[in-house]
């Protein structure tokens, strides 16, 4: 959006690789009317069926191919550095004088993940080759992996490595989510006739053998985050019982066993589940609530942040080298409550504990690090 507002001949394409994704976005009918009004789209198909694909695939290419061959100079932003079987359209795209980006979709920090720096380094040493194709690597956050590997430890020209600040200080943005916020705010006002407050919970997934990086006894997992959820759902009825719950839906798994398990159990009707992106869920909400460590925690700086995360599961596979009584997002305005009932109460019904002068000192820094260089992009890339 900061681009097309700088540059308004821009054109700007958004490819999507993959189907659910792409209609887990249009979900929210706002962002949905934005894309189409200011960009274009292309919906790249799938199958299960390999020989199918084959098909699938060259229609794909035709279809890249008929949106591109007329565009001067046209550049591609990859989100990842495997290009995800795009290497053919990336070859296309510098045929006709174009660029090839990375542009990471991180914005957390990635210095407080949980996630073990190993899977960072097989992604950039399994994908190193592809490394050719692409003229800049872009960043938003200095906090970030990829950003210092590649800086400091490849051999990468310096003036190809380029951070953006965060988005959520680019004015376009800032004024599309606050208009966004106040659109879904009348939007339940008209449906509900009455509420106090809107709490948000970001959700997870569903652990297993298969898709468990942190290798922990995945139905314990499972098990806490049903546990935490319940107390949650039972603090909230208690203390703001007119309230509105949205459960942010996890991409790959939107309704985990955990959350049908409890909505099962809780008669309570105003629970949503939701696409809406996070930086408008922050706005209209009082606190978020974590029941598993994520990016969010440090993603989102406009909102109250309750952390019931387990950390004793990481503990025992030396993820975390200490008893951990705080939330790893500690100074992102961000309290770990670890079975607690009168301490999570507490955090709902005032603001003492967020407004400690520790409490937001972290998230600070972030921010003053990460200021707005979208003319930086626009400057080298789009120019």
């Amino acid at each position: 959006m900061e681009l097309k507002k700088k540059n308004k001949d821009t054109n700007i394409f958004f490819i999507f690789t993959n189907k659910k994704n792409y209609e887990s976005i249009i979900e929210t009918k706002y962002l949905h009317s934005k894309l189409k009004k200011k960009f274009n789209i292309l919906v790249l198909r799938s199958s299960g069926n390999k020989i199918l694909q084959k098909f699938i695939t060259l229609q794909n290419y035709i279809h890249f191919f008929l949106k591109f061959i007329f565009l001067k100079k046209p550049i591609l932003f990859f989100p990842k550095f495997s290009m995800l079987g795009l290497k053919v359209p990336a070859l296309f795209c510098r045929l006709l004088g174009g660029k090839i980006v990375y542009l990471s979709p991180d914005r957390f920090c990635h210095s407080v993940s949980l996630m073990p720096k190993k899977q960072f380094e097989d992604a950039i040493f399994i994908s190193k080759k592809n490394f050719q194709f692409f003229n800049f690597f872009v960043f938003f956050n200095k906090d970030n992996f990829n950003y210092e590997f590649i800086k400091k430890k490849l051999k990468i020209k310096k003036n190809k490595i380029l951070h953006i600040g965060l988005p959520i200080l680019f004015e376009s943005w800032k004024n599309f989510i606050n208009k966004q916020a106040i659109n879904i705010t009348k939007s339940l006002k008209k449906k509900y006739s009455s509420f106090t407050s809107i709490y948000t919970i970001i959700g997870d997934k569903n652990y297993n053998d298969n898709n468990n990086l942190f290798n922990t006894k995945s139905s314990k997992v499972n098990d806490y985050q049903y546990k935490s959820l319940k107390e949650i759902i039972n603090s909230l009825k208690k203390i703001d019982p007119k309230c509105i719950v949205f459960f942010k839906k996890h991409p790959r798994q939107p309704l985990p066993e955990y959350l049908k398990k409890v909505l099962r159990e809780k008669k309570f009707n105003r629970i949503i589940l939701t696409s809406i992106n996070v930086d408008i869920l922050a706005l209209i909400s009082k606190r978020f609530f974590f029941t598993f460590p994520s990016g969010t925690l440090t993603h989102i700086n406009s909102v109250n942040k309750i952390d019931l995360t387990n950390y004793n599961f990481f503990l025992k596979k030396n993820l975390l080298n200490r008893k951990q009584s705080k939330s790893i997002a500690d100074g992102f305005k961000t309290i770990h409550v670890n079975n607690n009932k009168k301490f999570l109460e507490e955090l709902l019904m005032n603001e003492r504990n967020f407004n400690k002068k520790n409490a937001s000192i972290k998230e600070l820094k972030n921010i003053e690090s990460n200021i707005s260089k979208i003319d930086l992009l626009i400057e080298k890339i789009i120019k």
